[in-house]
């Protein structure tokens, strides 16, 4: 009897599955059973110069954590706000931050959500 592996994993807001057909993330977790609590993240403009402005919602008042990373993991930004049910937006400007690619993470008891970042 042949078995088939089937692996799942996430990069970037990107759901790769071995041995089934590749997609985006929808608004449900991996496994398809609840809903998330943060969806329609994006970040405008990406890439950016001077600042972004990262907009979500959030299906209840809850508290995100927004972390930014550089590639090699380091964390260079780090805020803690609680938010609102509906549409939330966090203004990121880019200070003392060099320019190249980056990963921000928005984190609640739930689930992380995570996104590249382009800074000119």
């Amino acid at each position: 009897m042949k078995s088939l592996l089937l692996l799942t994993f996430f990069l970037v807001g990107v759901t790769v599955a071995v041995g089934q057909t590749t997609g985006t993330e929808s608004d449900y977790d991996f496994m398809g059973e609840t809903e998330q609590s943060i969806n329609h993240v994006t970040a405008e403009p990406n890439p950016f110069k001077e600042k972004t402005t990262i907009t979500f919602y959030s299906d209840s008042a809850q508290t995100v954590v927004f972390e930014l990373k550089n590639i090699l993991g380091e964390s260079v930004f780090l805020i803690k706000n609680d938010v609102q049910e509906g549409e939330n937006t966090i203004t990121l400007t880019r200070e003392d931050i060099p320019s190249g690619m980056y990963i921000y993470t928005l984190q609640t008891d739930q689930e992380v959500v995570s996104k590249r970042l382009v800074i000119k």
